[in-house]
This record gives C-alpha cells, sequence and structure tokens, in this order.
C-alpha cells in the first residue's frame, strides 16, 4: 500500500472517514454485546442450555479472528473501498439471516459470516485511518472513532434486555440492517480507494495454517468446556492443533511475502505490544459474556436490568477517552498499562465476591471503573502497537494488532467457558453457582496479571522517549 500522503488537501478529503468507521465498530459492538442478556430467552426458544449458547458468540469472534489477516491484502490487492462495501453487505445480510434463524446451528452458520464480515470491515476501515491521518493525529482521530463505537456497548445490553422481554430476541440482530444500509450509501463519499497495483500473491499456504489451527484448538476447547467431546479426544486435538500454529511460524520466515512477515517481530515495541495483548486480553475476553450471565443466572437479575448494569461499564468507557491522551503523556504508555492491569486484574476478580444482596451501589462502581479500565487498555495497546511501525509494515501490523486482539477475546470465551462448566456442576441455580463464578473470576483476573511482565516493553511515543 502507497505511504500515507500528509499533505493538507489529503486530511480534507474524506472528512467523513471516522464516522464512517464508527458507523462499522458501532455494528460490530453492539452486535457483540446485545446477544449477551438475550443468551436465557434464546436457549429457551431453541431449545438448548444457556451455556451452550456461548457457541454463538464464540463462532462471531472466531470467525473475526481467523479471517481478519486476510483484510490487509485484499485491501492491498482489490481497494479498500471496494472490500469495506462488500464486507458491510455480508455483515448486513447475515444480520437479517441470523434474525431468521430456527435452529442453533443455523444460527452458528450465520454468525460466522457475520464474523467474516467484521474481520474485514473494522481492520480495513482502521487501515485506511492510519493511512489517511498522519502519524501524530492518529490517537486524536481513534478517540472520535471509538467514542460512537462504545456506544455500541451502552445500547446492546440495554437494547438487547429490552427487544427480550417486550418483542422477540430476533430483533437484536434486524437492528443492523438500517445501520448497515446507512453505512452502505456513504461509502463512497467517505472511504477513500487505498490499493497497492504492485502487491504481492497472497501467502494462501501460510493463511490456511494459521487458520486452521485457531480453528481447531478453539473449537476443541469449546467441545471440552461444553463436555461434547471427552477429554480424551479434546485435548489431544488441542495439542494437535498447535502444530500447524508451529508450522506456520516457520514458513512466514522462509516464504518471500508472508502473511505475517518476521520483520515485525524483531520489532521490540510491536512483540512487546502482541504479547500484552494477547494475554491482557485473554484474561478480560470472558467478561461480556460472564457478568451478564453471572446476574441473571446467579443473582436473579431480570434481562433488562442485567443489560442496564452491564450498560453502565460503556459510560464509564466513554468517560475514559478524553483524559487518556493526557495521561498517556504523563505516566508513558508502559506505565498507565501496567497500571491499567493491575486494576483490571482487582475488578476482574471482584466481580465474583457479590451476592443477590450485595449487589447495589458497589456493583454500579465496579462497572463503571472496570469500563474505563478496559478502554484504557484497549488505547494504549492499540497506540503502542501500531503507530510506531514502519510505513511499509502499517497495515500488515494493523493487522496483526487485530488479530491478536480477536484471538485474545475468542480464547478468553473459549477458556472462561471451559472454567464455568467446569466448575459448575450440571443442574445447580441461584446462589448455589456463586462460587463457580467466584473461581472463574479469580483465574481470570490472574491472567490480566501476567500480561504485566510483557507489557512493561510497549514502545513510548518519540516525544516521550526524548524527554523521560
Amino acid at each position: 500500500m502507497p505511504q500515507t500522503d500528509t499533505r493538507p488537501h489529503v486530511t480534507r478529503r474524506f472528512r467523513g472517514l471516522p464516522w464512517l468507521v464508527a458507523i462499522a465498530m458501532f455494528m460490530q459492538m453492539l452486535d457483540v454485546t446485545i446477544l449477551n442478556t438475550a443468551i436465557p430467552s434464546m436457549a429457551e426458544h431453541l431449545g438448548t442450555s444457556p451455556f451452550s449458547l456461548h457457541a454463538v458468540i464464540l463462532a462471531y469472534g472466531l470467525a473475526v479472528a481467523v479471517c481478519t489477516p486476510a483484510s490487509g491484502w485484499l485491501a492491498d490487492r482489490f481497494g479498500s473501498r471496494a472490500i469495506f462495501a462488500a464486507s458491510v453487505a455480508l455483515f448486513t445480510v447475515s444480520s437479517l439471516a441470523a434474525g431468521l434463524s430456527q435452529s442453533l446451528w443455523f444460527l452458528v452458520l450465520v454468525r460466522v459470516l457475520q464474523g467474516a464480515g467484521a474481520a474485514l470491515m473494522v481492520p480495513v476501515g482502521l487501515a485506511a485511518i492510519l493511512h489517511h491521518y498522519p502519524r501524530d493525529r492518529y490517537l486524536k482521530v481513534m478517540n472520535y472513532v471509538t467514542i460512537p463505537g462504545l456506544v455500541g456497548p451502552l445500547l446492546g445490553p440495554l437494547l438487547g434486555g429490552w427487544l427480550t422481554e417486550y418483542a422477540s430476541w430476533r430483533w437484536i440482530f434486524f437492528i443492523n440492517v438500517p445501520i448497515g444500509l446507512i453505512g452502505l450509501m456513504l461509502i463512497k463519499r467517505c472511504m477513500p480507494d487505498y490499493r497497492n497495483p504492485q502487491a504481492r500473491r497472497f501467502d494462501t499456504y501460510g493463511f490456511l495454517l494459521f487458520a486452521g489451527g485457531i480453528a481447531v484448538l478453539t473449537t476443541a476447547l469449546d467441545a471440552l468446556g461444553q463436555q461434547a467431546w471427552p477429554a480424551a479426544i479434546a485435548l489431544p486435538l488441542a495439542a494437535l492443533a498447535l502444530l500447524p500454529l508451529f508450522w506456520c511460524t516457520r514458513h512466514f520466515g522462509r516464504h518471500e511475502a508472508p502473511l505475517f512477515s518476521p520483520a515485525l517481530w524483531r520489532l521490540k515495541g510491536f512483540r512487546a505490544g502482541i504479547l500484552a495483548t494477547l494475554l491482557g486480553r485473554l484474561g478480560t475476553g470472558a467478561i461480556p459474556l460472564l457478568v451478564p450471565l453471572f446476574l441473571q443466572l446467579a443473582l436473579g437479575f431480570s434481562p433488562i436490568k442485567a443489560g442496564a448494569c452491564v450498560g453502565i461499564a460503556s459510560i464509564g468507557a466513554i468517560g475514559a477517552k478524553p483524559l487518556l491522551p493526557m495521561l498517556i503523556r504523563h505516566f508513558g504508555r508502559a506505565r498507565l498499562l501496567t497500571a491499567t492491569n493491575v486494576l483490571l486484574a482487582f475488578t476482574t476478580w471482584a466481580f465474583g465476591w457479590f451476592t443477590p444482596d450485595s449487589a447495589g451501589a458497589w456493583l454500579i462502581v465496579l462497572l463503571l471503573l472496570n469500563g474505563a479500565l478496559n478502554s484504557t487498555q484497549y488505547t494504549v495497546l492499540n497506540a503502542a502497537t501500531v503507530t510506531e511501525l514502519p510505513t511499509d509494515l502499517t497495515n500488515m501490523g494493523n493487522t496483526g494488532w487485530i488479530t491478536a486482539m480477536q484471538l485474545s477475546i475468542a480464547f478468553g470465551l473459549a477458556f472462561g467457558s471451559l472454567l464455568l462448566a467446569a466448575l459448575a456442576p450440571v443442574g445447580l441455580t441461584g446462589v448455589a453457582l456463586l462460587p463457580a463464578f467466584h473461581w472463574t473470576f479469580a483465574v481470570l483476573a490472574l491472567l490480566t496479571l501476567i500480561a504485566i511482565w510483557f507489557g512493561r516493553d510497549v514502545s513510548e511515543s518519540p516525544k516521550q522517549v526524548g524527554t523521560r
């Protein structure tokens, strides 16, 4: 992809680009969070258990993680505008199909298609911003982009709970259709068409190794957590999935145009950001699924009440955004990330201590704090990982970071569900589930603490390096 042209006339064109990308992020985040509070009702209508419905969420996250690596090459080859338009269309059509689903397996299938659409939609949009704006404006532009995107998590749980109680869970998917149509109408005016006419041949073999290993590993862990397969089958299969993942790293070092260049891994800041993302987001990736289940199944909240509580976290996330540039300048990325991970581990652990009698004002405070910390962690990791990349590795590095983030969420969902299923015997309901949730949150908090070791080496901005 050509180098970014930072001349004034470039940034005056396509002024709606940040808002168009924000619409894409809004759809993606709304679709993820609106589903969580509807899981018990969906399970009842589809004739399955609430715990098995996490496959619908996992299928989406896994599809995003598997398909994201192809987004950079597709944008280079066919142009960012065409790929963005195709991805929005796929996301919109699959949302309509999801709302019409009559069985769990069909719903899982169309959620995979939704994930494939999101896997191209958001990374291509973010890459266009990286190429369109000077690096010193990136954090400011991204704050404006992600704030509308955070409205999705704010509205999602509330809207999901309201639609579940007073309409139908199917409307949690239908609501994406008009938003997607608006996005499609804005693409020609707002999306620049970046492409690389000299894009090399796609690394199909590397992609298949990577995608196959990730898909098999996550599916095996998910089947183990749901007790769908015996441990004697699921565990060896999970171990076997590590082989193609190991082999693809060797392949990347030998291929002339690999899916992910080894040159990226030699960049200390990028390497630290990826490792901190994989572990840090792994510890928090299951929280959007576990907290609504905890509130409804263990504490007895209604879908609307649970949705209102979960939506509060997004208020904290939105409120933290304007403060982040100042906090990063004052403390630096590494120190701010370390403090954030420590506090995130505490808030994750603290969720497990609530009971039906104690879930009052302190739950609100904890949700606000957790939302603000998640927003801080995301922003710092994003800035540290992608803004210091060389121009020729920008698109690949941006894709790599988004892939790592989605993988951490997919693995977090699988691991969190596995823990909860192992700790909660079949048939337990109400307060009897409290110990299982308590220990699940405790283990996830520990994973977040482990990420601190890698976050120490995330890159600082050039100005910070020169003044510290």
